[in-house]
């Protein structure tokens, strides 16, 4: 929700607005560095394209967020997912002149915590949270910090910078492409203890013996009685 004190201007925006201002910008002048978005999970097909309907009817109402650059512009810092939207039907031939637009500060620390805060509609993956809290982690954040700030357990915070700091790039793949439950992708790295020639040995494994279409903890489990429940108990979720 816009707060009463902000004011709206659908003229060209300049380097000057307030913080408290939202605007209408041309999508096609707002810069977006795609690769800087964490999610990579934009919904399953059906999911995707009623939401693409639902833009192509009622145009973006929730404000997506810009901040200045004086080489870019204004570059996009949060609403990846309705500018995607928005891109797509442009290329599809739909008229989509002018998006809402909220000013933000140019901070790349409050950019990354707004991707894991601001997603009220459609969260981002656990995956794509663990690339992202390893990066915050980088400004100095401890895993209590991180907790408080997102709003996820401290458990669960632990078990996610681990999972970005010692899964191999085959575990973070299989699961980003599907092949492979988060759950169970954790459960490799716990049980390899960080050895990512274990970790892609055991997926090779798994992937060959089990009819699946994803790949479960079950499967890659070195006890037998290790289910989705008792991960659940252990992730603290």
């Amino acid at each position: 929700n816009l707060s009463k004190n902000m004011k709206t201007t659908e003229t060209l925006p300049s380097k000057d607005l307030k913080r408290t201002d939202v605007f209408k910008i041309n999508p096609i002048d707002l810069f977006i560095d795609w690769a800087s978005n964490p999610r990579s999970d934009y919904g399953e097909k059906e999911e995707w394209q009623e939401f693409k309907n639902q833009i192509k009817i009622d145009g973006v109402k929730q404000p997506v967020y810009v901040a200045w650059d004086d080489e870019k512009g204004y570059i996009l810092t949060h609403g990846f997912r309705r500018m995607k939207a928005v891109t797509e039907l442009i290329a599809e031939g739909v008229d989509i002149l002018l998006v809402p637009c909220f000013k933000v500060k140019n901070n790349q620390e409050q950019i990354l915590l707004d991707h894991i805060v601001l997603n009220s509609g459609k969260e981002l993956t656990d995956l794509e949270k663990s690339e992202t809290l390893i990066l915050l982690q980088k400004y100095g954040y401890e895993p209590k910090e991180l907790a408080e700030k997102t709003g996820i357990s401290l458990a669960k915070v632990k078990i996610l910078l681990n999972f970005a700091a010692e899964a191999s790039k085959t575990v973070k793949t299989s699961v980003k492409e599907g092949k492979m439950s988060f759950t169970a992708a954790t459960t490799v790295v716990r049980e390899s203890k960080g050895n990512v020639d274990k970790q892609n040995e055991v997926i090779e494994k798994a992937a060959k013996t089990t009819t699946k279409a994803k790949i479960r903890v079950s499967d890659v489990s070195k006890s037998s009685t290790t289910n989705d429940k008792t991960y659940k108990n252990w992730f603290g979720c």
